[in-house]
């Protein structure tokens, strides 16, 4: 890829410093702009499982090497509901990989929606309430459901909104084991 941009450089700015400085600089602009949309932070969030008590917070920073795949969902998405069973066999299939933190965020700002929730869907995996937190703000959700899935340096790797089809599901495990590769 590095070789095309040269190559690519090369013949169409070789001779033109001008040009080369104003499409390096534009280049650069873009990137950290570009970059800047995709940057998270660790997160804490309250835990909503009715096992957990209600003051206890999940805490992301505690998890080494952490990957974190994020359903974002609200209680009266129906597509959300109809998703809630591919969630809970992806914490299956997961659950023996503590690197691996499968977490729905719900953007529901009552809890008593979460209790519902949790009735409604059983999950087997943290249920976290992130309405009105940096967390919902940095993913910038427009279309619920959405998963997206963050690297140990909290960078985002994939992004899916709707419903986890098997390709979905299939890009998701391509995109875990990318991440667990260099996360070590």
């Amino acid at each position: 890829c590095n070789r095309g941009v040269s190559l690519f450089l090369k013949n169409h700015f070789e001779g033109d410093d001008m040009r080369m400085s104003q499409l390096v600089l534009a280049l650069g602009l873009g990137f950290a702009v570009s970059s800047a949309a995709f940057a998270y932070s660790p997160f804490s969030l309250p835990q909503m499982n009715p096992e957990v008590d209600p003051r206890e917070t999940y805490d992301s920073s505690t998890v080494e090497n952490g990957i974190f795949v994020l359903e974002f969902y609200q209680l009266f998405c129906g597509g959300c509901n109809a998703n809630a069973q591919n969630v809970n066999d992806f914490a299956d299939e997961f659950a023996g990989d503590e690197q691996v933190q499968i977490l729905a965020v719900g953007l529901d700002s009552r809890d008593s929606q979460y209790d519902q929730w949790n009735s409604r869907h059983n999950p087997n995996h943290p249920v976290l309430k992130a309405s009105g937190s940096q967390l919902a703000r940095d993913a910038g959700i427009r279309t619920i459901p959405t998963a997206v899935i963050l690297d140990c340096e909290y960078a985002e790797i994939f992004r899916h909104s709707g419903g986890w089809s098997e390709s979905v599901k299939a890009e998701m495990r391509s995109a875990i084991e990318d991440a667990k590769s260099y996360c070590q």
